[in-house]
């Protein structure tokens, strides 16, 4: 492969993204575009691919440019990650209409069946519902397993709205190795399961351009998790849709592939592959040599309007990726004048759409399709999660303004003896878990080793800040742990004299907004002994890993006393079990409501709570190894699978804990 670039600053990854640089007008796009021969071919980015630059390297400047870029980049999304959709069919008709009263009294139920195609007469069932209210209206589309089990229909005839639902299964049934009738129908394309559905979305309105009772100038589509994915995709191949709304997308929607908050899929752990064409599954963590990513597919929507729903409990729909692309995306709705029509909102809780999620796809609708706008409009950008000290435009929360701290009593961190506690995990060259999403097994370890019983506190953490970090070059302190309610380090003083305290009432909580490399650093100076002195060679820059600037491979020493603990090393501490080995490995993973204080079978805790722990594993250039006990998604083991994050990511929910070599 080409050689990479060294790693930046999370500022420069996302820099090429929020800028426009001037440049001469760019020359038409080649409408024979072609991706280059071979994937290893690819130049590798850590940085988001900016949206104005053409594939050959010329940018865009006028909004004719833009126009060509928007076909460039739809054939690149198409080609790598959904694979690509036939015409526009012949026909689109409906047959078999049947009419009754809405249940809610509020309109009437049509349902009826489309027949695609004259030749190859595909065929789709669909339900209306459609209000009262007279004369051409808007509408909002939705894909839907089951007709007619939306309770929020009412909502939207009250307001006038047709509501229709479509089944989309009966395109593509969304199974394993198996091609639907729309594939069958089409096999000259190599289009995937989230493909047949846009397309089928597409066929709705053709049929819709067909009746008098239609708003054609406003319609919306939505969908939640892999129907966002849908909905998305949709609205950014097809003009003829004013809004896409997913709801909680995820990764091949709204969730950048770059930047992945703890918990979040990727595209290694995508356990049904066939929603996507064969060729992106090249890219599982090899993230860096995407020639994309999806704040592409939102900036294809502009300037029509978009609007994410997420979150922010629903990790593994990285609602810290979404919230990166919709920020990145947001240059493209400046450029093109609409910049209130990027839109983001989060509430708390899980996967799935809430009442309190539709109430605002209304708002917003009736914002952007009839000049009603909300009496706050800042509700629908709404970007709450910290980007480790970046100053992203367009944030709510004022940027680079200086926060107010957190007020509280604080006091000097303890240094009493032991200063970290560990336990011994034993049965050396026991064998390693399943491979179970096609990335490698993890879990087997070679020697006996010791894990810290627990994740390294905030006491700890500020010992480690008085011996080392009276001026702190390496940033080793986030002001986040001051100024944020789930921090517990408060630094006084002036640089080349500061001082660190603990908040009492969380001293003996897990630290948090530290990178991996402050974990590192920590780890080499236990190695040495717990000195005091300044950043360097003696203290915190050598010993367990080697540091280069601010940077590190992440190589482990030979020699190293304390390290941070592998993916292995991890994972055996917290799944294995000496008598049934890895047969019941997912027990921690289930147990998400555990006390806090619950016991793996080697007796290290914390391990089945939702605090997420950085390991030492380089994933790729961009990625570094996550773990938590306590994650469990659906049924499909997701803790045996492989997460991380971005190693300068600083968050509120991750922490680490260090092992001991043993003799």
């Amino acid at each position: 492969m080409p050689p990479t670039r060294k790693p930046t600053t999370l500022f420069a990854l996302f820099l090429a993204a929020l800028v426009i640089c001037p440049g001469p007008s760019a020359p038409a796009a080649d409408e024979g575009w072609k991706p280059p021969a071979s994937p290893e071919s690819l130049e590798p980015s850590l940085e988001l691919p900016d949206l104005f630059t053409f594939a050959d390297g010329s940018r865009v400047k006028t909004q004719a440019d833009w126009e060509r870029r928007r076909e460039e980049m739809k054939r690149m999304l198409l080609y790598y990650q959904y694979g690509r959709i036939p015409p526009r069919p012949d026909s689109v008709t409906a047959v078999d209409i049947k009419r009754r009263p809405h249940s809610s009294g509020k309109g009437t139920e049509e349902m009826l069946t489309l027949v695609i195609g004259s030749k190859r007469k595909l065929r789709m069932r669909i339900l209306l519902n459609l209000p009262k209210t007279p004369g051409p209206r808007p509408v909002i589309l939705s894909e839907a397993g089951r007709l007619g089990g939306n309770r929020n229909v009412p909502m939207f005839l009250d307001a006038g709205y047709i509501f229709i639902e479509y089944a989309r299964s009966d395109l593509d049934p969304d199974r394993k190795d198996f091609a639907g009738p729309a594939q069958e129908a089409y096999p000259g394309y190599d289009w995937a399961t989230l493909s047949v559905w846009a397309w089928g979305a597409m066929r709705l309105v053709d049929y819709l351009e067909t009746r008098d009772d239609v708003d054609l100038e406003h319609i919306a589509t939505t969908g939640h998790s892999r129907g966002g994915k849908m909905a998305l995709l949709t609205a950014a191949l097809d003009e003829r849709f004013a809004m896409a709304i997913p709801n909680q997308s995820g990764a091949g929607g709204s969730g950048c592939y770059r930047i992945l908050g703890p918990g979040a899929e990727t595209l290694g752990m995508n356990d049904k592959p066939w929603w996507y064409h064969e060729r992106i599954q090249w890219f599982g963590e090899r993230e860096e040599y995407l020639p994309f990513d999806q704040h592409f597919l939102k900036a294809l929507v502009a300037p029509r309007a978009v609007i994410s729903n997420e979150a922010f409990e629903d990790l593994f729909a990285n609602p810290l990726g979404t919230q990166v692309s919709s920020m990145a995306a947001q240059e493209a709705f400046r450029f093109l004048g609409v910049p209130e029509k990027n839109a983001i909102t989060y509430r708390h809780g899980g996967h799935s759409f809430t009442t309190d999620d539709w109430k605002k796809i209304l708002a917003f609708a009736e914002w952007h399709f009839f000049n009603r706008p909300p009496d706050d409009k800042k509700v629908f950008w709404n970007t709450p999660l910290p980007m480790a000290g970046l100053d992203f435009k367009g944030r709510s929360n004022g940027g680079a303004a200086k926060k107010q701290a957190t007020r509280g009593k604080s006091r000097e961190p303890s240094q009493s003896e032991p200063f970290m506690s560990f336990v011994k995990v034993g049965d050396p060259g026991n064998k390693p878990d399943k491979n179970f999403y096609g990335r490698g097994v993890f879990g087997d370890v070679d020697s006996a080793y010791e894990i810290g019983t627990r994740r390294v506190t905030n006491e700890q953490y500020a010992v480690f800040l008085n011996a080392v970090a009276t001026s702190d070059p390496a940033g080793l302190f986030n002001p986040d742990m001051q100024e944020r309610p789930e921090g517990g380090i408060v630094r006084l003083g002036s640089p080349g004299k500061y001082t660190y305290r603990v908040r009492p009432e969380l001293a003996s909580k897990t630290v948090n907004f530290v990178s991996w490399y402050d974990a590192l650093r920590f780890c080499n100076w236990l190695h040495n002994g717990r000195p005091s002195g300044k950043q360097g060679t003696a203290t915190t820059e050598s010993g367990a890993y080697a540091f280069s600037g601010r940077e590190s491979v992440g190589k482990r020493e030979k020699k190293a006393r304390f390290a941070l603990s592998s993916e292995n090393e991890w994972y055996k501490a917290a799944y294995f079990s000496p008598r049934r080995g890895y047969s019941n490995m997912n027990i921690i993973g289930r147990a998400v409501v555990r006390p806090e204080n619950s016991k793996s079978s080697y007796g290290a805790e914390q391990m089945a709570d939702k605090f997420w722990e950085g390991n030492e594993a380089v994933v790729s250039r961009l990625g570094r190894g996550l773990r938590s006990g306590g994650w469990f998604q659906g049924n499909n083991r997701q803790a045996a699978g492989r997460f991380f994050s971005n190693q300068e990511m600083e968050l509120a929910n991750i922490g680490f804990r260090v092992v001991r070599t043993t003799d």
